[in-house]
């Protein structure tokens, strides 16, 4: 389980961090101009290779380098220039949700 926080909504017209706006850091295909629109004129080539080294160990040795999700300890990595990994990062949030469906 990972979140991408690079992205600020200033960044990108309003949208910061949503659905997809790592893809294009993933496939470090950040600098091409049909991607600006998602991401934004500048984006950090630090969090592109961050995003594309954690997709890549992830197709290579079937992790991405830190620990899989579970529903007890609900371990995540927040994506950015660098990976931290934390416990529920946002529970608040979570719960919020809990019974939607």
């Amino acid at each position: 389980m990972y979140r991408f926080d690079h992205l600020e909504p200033a960044d990108n017209h309003g949208f910061g961090s949503c659905h997809a706006t790592e893809v294009p850091f993933v496939f470090r295909t950040e600098n091409h101009d049909s991607v600006r629109a998602l991401i934004g004129d500048h984006p950090s080539p630090t969090t592109a290779a961050t995003a594309h080294e954690a997709w890549v160990s992830f197709a290579r040795k079937g992790t991405p380098g830190w620990e899989p999700y579970d529903i007890t300890r609900r371990t995540t990595a927040l994506m950015g220039e660098k990976i931290r990994v934390v416990d529920d990062p946002a529970p608040d949030e979570r719960h919020a949700w809990g019974g939607i469906r």
